[in-house]
Formats: C-alpha cells, sequence, structure tokens
C-alpha cells in the first residue's frame, strides 16, 4: 500500500511537470508569434513609407518638363511611356504624402494600402475601359498595368501584414 502511494504521488509530480512544460512551452509561442507581430507592424510602416515616397517623386517627376515629354497627340508622358497631366500629378502628389502620413502609424499604414489598393484597383479597372477615368484624369495601357501591379502590391501587403490593432493592441515583448 505504501509503494502504490508513492507511485501514485510520483504520477502526478509528472503531470505536473508536464502542464509547466506545455505552459512554458505556449508561453515562449505567444512571444515568438508577439515579436513575429511587431515585425509585420514596423514592415507595414515600411512598405507604406516606401510607396508613400515613390508616389511623392513620381508626382513631383510630373511636372518636370526634361522627364516628360509629349507624344504624338501631345499627350506628356512620364519617362516617355506613362500618361500623365496635372490632375495627375497632384493625385500622385497626395496618395504619396497620404502614404508619408501613414508610415507614423502600423494601422494607418495598414488602412492606407488597403484603401489606396482598393483606389489604384478601382481606377484600373475603370482606365482599361475609359482613357479618361472618370473624366478626371488621362491614363493609357502603360498606366493602367503599373495601377495594377500598385493595387495588387498594396493589397498584397495591407491584407498580408498585421497592424498592432489587430492583436488586441500595439505588440509587445513580454519578458
Amino acid at each position: 500500500r505504501p509503494h502504490q502511494i508513492w507511485i501514485l504521488k510520483h504520477r502526478s509530480l509528472g503531470r505536473c511537470f508536464t502542464h509547466h512544460l506545455l505552459f512554458l512551452r505556449a508561453l515562449k509561442l505567444k512571444r515568438t508569434m508577439k515579436i513575429q507581430h511587431r515585425e509585420e507592424a514596423r514592415m507595414l510602416k515600411k512598405v507604406s513609407l516606401v510607396f508613400g515616397v515613390v508616389f511623392t517623386l513620381i508626382g513631383l517627376l510630373g511636372f518636370v518638363p526634361g522627364v516628360t515629354s509629349a507624344d504624338a497627340d501631345g499627350n506628356q508622358l512620364l519617362l516617355g511611356l506613362f500618361m500623365v497631366d496635372p490632375v495627375h500629378n497632384v493625385i500622385h502628389l497626395l496618395s504619396g504624402v497620404a502614404g508619408l502620413v501613414a508610415a507614423a502609424s502600423d494601422r494607418y499604414a495598414k488602412l492606407y494600402l488597403v484603401g489606396f489598393g482598393l483606389v489604384y484597383a478601382l481606377v484600373t479597372l475603370v482606365g482599361f475601359f475609359d482613357a479618361t477615368v472618370f473624366g478626371l484624369l488621362h491614363v493609357n495601357t502603360a498606366d493602367n498595368w503599373l495601377h495594377l501591379v500598385l493595387a495588387l502590391g498594396m493589397l498584397g501587403a495591407g491584407l498580408g501584414l498585421q497592424s498592432g490593432d489587430e492583436m488586441g493592441g500595439p505588440a509587445k515583448v513580454v519578458m
């Protein structure tokens, strides 16, 4: 009888030890996930910053006479390929400034990437059927393909990466 009590006592200690190990593994996994999440949130801000800088530069370059040239119909082409006009340039500038501002926060970076990704997807769809998108700006085939690539890139980053809000608040490493 004492031998059976000793075995039962040690079995329960073994179970406690096993539960403790499982708890430690779960805690380590949680820390790893938070670190990964923090890196994804940081990446959202970097991607937003890159899009912001690129759009701002493109918007500015659209006003530079040496970088733009006129095609046979008198339309201005940026780098001899992409159709631009003053409204198109201002839209790129606004898109760029929005990206730069959004890069300050992972939440706003995600909203920027998804929101502007959807806008550029819409501009792409309309642009393939109407060369004057909503009567506001002129686009050509090169613009449409570029807008499609931008939309896919922005939506991919915005939907593929998590912001701090999606994990119940800003990502923090708990030690």
